[in-house]
């Protein structure tokens, strides 16, 4: 009888517990799961961190391509005075220390200030940043105040080409005999103001992550001017209508 108990009592202990063996099988299955689980966690992550870096610098190259385009969108062909009161083109390139420089339309006022819808802009690139530069007035004075922004960096290079009236591109602009004053620049009204400013644009922009990017601005509107338009010095307003900012 006693035999009998003591194996009874044997047998229910031995069902209550798990031998070593089961134990190190058991942390071995959850070791496996575990790192199983940690490298897909660290596999997700690692990927989310890479799309969202790719989606802020495409992000930064749209915002970038947006603003040259309003500019490119809304050429003028309005020449302006130099500060050393020299006519300048109403659109140049390669020159100054500028990749291009340019008068474009519709620059939108809400505050109703005193001064023209036209807006002299510039663009150059100084190391890796792509810098914007406009001028507060179109025929600028000596120390003419400017502001600059700057629209886009790391960037590895970047070259334009223009359409000119044969449907070329060609990578510099020049405007032959272009001998109007600034203070009426549209005095030759016989001159097609198309002439002044290209008919297209093509940028290409050499990006550290996306590699060469090619973006064309094309149908750039050159509205013929009035006859006997005058424009007063300092950037008063012309007979364009300003277009969209």
């Amino acid at each position: 009888m006693t035999t009998l108990v003591v194996a009874k009592i044997k047998n229910m202990t031995r069902s209550d517990g798990f031998t070593l063996l089961e134990l190190m099988i058991a942390i071995a299955i959850f070791s496996i799961m575990s790192m199983a689980a940690y490298s897909l966690f660290h596999t997700t992550a690692r990927t989310q961190a890479v799309t969202e870096k790719s989606l802020s610098r495409l992000n930064e190259v749209q915002r970038a391509f947006l603003i040259m385009e309003k500019d490119f969108s809304q050429l003028a062909p309005r020449p302006i005075k130099s500060e050393l009161g020299e006519p300048l083109p109403a659109f140049v390139a390669n020159q100054g220390g500028y990749l291009v420089e340019f008068t474009r339309q519709g620059w939108r006022n809400p505050a109703l200030a005193k001064r023209s819808e036209f807006q002299r802009v510039a663009y150059t690139l100084e190391d890796d940043k792509l810098i914007r530069r406009f001028w507060l007035v179109l025929d600028r004075a000596p120390n003419a105040p400017y502001k600059e922004q700057v629209i886009l960096t790391g960037v590895n290079g970047i070259s334009f080409r223009f359409l000119n009236q044969e449907h070329n591109w060609v990578e510099d602009w020049a405007v032959a005999n272009n001998n109007t004053g600034a203070s009426n620049p549209f005095a030759n009204n016989n001159a097609d103001p198309k002439e002044l400013v290209p008919g297209g644009v093509e940028l290409s922009l050499d990006d550290p992550r996306y590699g060469r990017m090619v973006r064309y601005f094309v149908g750039v509107s050159t509205p013929k001017p009035q006859q006997n338009n005058q424009i007063p010095n300092g950037g008063g307003q012309s007979g364009f209508s300003g277009g969209r900012e």
